[in-house]
């Protein structure tokens, strides 16, 4: 099950660059809805609770 969302994430979710959240994973599902990578893993996030896995999103400080 988790390589499966995993895998519907990767594959059906057009990236789209921009920083932060703007859409949040509801917005970021499908490719007419891409979500930058932030908005990508909120949805992975939320697909993996609703499966009964406890999942979190993790920040970085990025490269300096």
């Amino acid at each position: 099950m988790l390589p499966k969302l995993f895998e519907i994430v990767r594959n059906e979710v057009r990236f789209q660059p921009y920083r932060g959240f703007r859409k949040g994973p509801v917005l970021s599902r499908g490719r007419r809805n891409p979500g930058s990578d932030a908005d990508q893993s909120q949805l992975l996030v939320e697909l993996l609770h609703a499966a009964g896995y406890e999942a979190f999103t993790i920040t970085g400080g990025g490269a300096s």
